[in-house]
């Protein structure tokens, strides 16, 4: 009797494996649901400090990026809500963050004044349009949202503004090319988010579905001005100070990789690898990011994480976009 528990057990798990790869035969993000009232909440809690009201850009930007530090680390954790046809992960969250959503959510809190401010500003951030849909997102940093957000008004590039010692100015341009279309074509099925698996064909079809947008997209060159990490360092390698007093507080820092490519991966070259806030503490100027390798939001010296990096790879550089005064105040 024993003998045959065992092999209907052993049975009984071989035929759960099988179902369980027939499940995934199309490896789509299964998520699980949600309630947005929670985000609202915190959202609101926000807006409760008087920090979150201030008349200067940068108390808010400096009160509202440091509300979630300490928050985990997530890639891609939002979507364009329950509805959405390819991701419906959350239109935006206040537990977990990526270093692209963590800006957004900190800009979208200081341009507004409240949660339907918030939620409104949160979708011209993040959407070509302000429309929401998996097409009109602003996937990449270079090609999407910093010209953007240029255009509306909400940062603006001053990497060329910066001068050494000397009154020079130590920019290069990194250029490079988007490739729109390739990236479409190569996405990864783990980019579908949705609630429970459709089946094999729907699968495959929600995967084709989204990997057809390469027809309604453009490769776009891109040319980004960055400092390099070594303009930053005397030859010695210790910080510089004259660059680093010139970066204002609740500007946004774009970590550059000139021509990073990365085609075997995702189909393309990037020029923008990470972005934060620089943010002026009684410690001194921090750079304020959701961090892949810490795991969560974080401060780090904005010099020695400039030493760090320039020791991993010198050509890299930071480009910079002050944030604008808007009417909301």
């Amino acid at each position: 009797m024993q003998k045959l528990i065992t092999l209907f057990l052993s049975l009984l798990v071989c035929l759960l494996s099988i179902n369980s790869a027939w499940a995934f035969a199309v490896p789509i993000q299964i998520i699980p649901e949600y309630n947005m009232k929670k985000y609202d909440s915190v959202i609101n809690q926000i807006y409760q400090n008087p920090a979150s009201h201030s008349q200067n850009l940068v108390t808010r930007i400096n009160f509202d990026s440091a509300y979630f530090l300490g928050k985990s680390y997530l890639m891609f954790p939002t979507g364009e809500g329950p509805d959405a046809y390819f991701d419906k992960n959350p239109l935006y969250r206040t537990d977990v963050f990526d270093c692209m959503t963590y800006v957004n959510t900190v800009m979208a809190l200081a341009y507004s004044n409240n949660l339907t401010e918030f939620q409104k500003t949160l979708k011209q951030l993040s959407y070509a349009n302000g429309e929401v849909m998996f097409l009109t997102r602003h996937h990449f940093v270079t090609g999407d949202w910093n010209e953007s957000n240029t255009q509306m008004g909400y940062v603006q590039d001053i990497t060329t503004q910066l001068k050494t010692a000397n009154n020079i100015s130590p920019v290069r341009y990194a250029d490079t090319i988007i490739n729109k279309p390739n990236w479409y074509r190569m996405m990864s099925p783990e980019r579908i988010r949705v609630f429970f698996y459709p089946g094999d064909k729907q699968a495959k079809q929600l995967l084709s579905a989204l990997r057809d947008q390469s027809s309604e997209v453009s490769a776009v060159k891109i040319s980004t001005p960055y400092i390099p990490m070594s303009a930053f360092l005397t030859s010695s390698g210790q910080p510089d100070m004259t660059l680093f007093k010139q970066i204002p507080s609740g500007a946004v820092v774009e970590i550059v990789r000139p021509n990073w490519d990365l085609t075997r991966y995702i189909g393309t070259h990037l020029n923008v690898s990470h972005l934060g806030f620089a943010i002026r503490t009684s410690q001194g100027l921090m750079f304020r990011e959701a961090s892949m390798d810490k795991k969560q939001v974080v401060d780090i010296p904005f010099a020695s994480y400039i030493q760090s990096l320039n020791e991993l790879d010198p050509t890299e550089g930071v480009n910079i976009l002050n944030t604008h005064e808007f009417s909301v105040f």
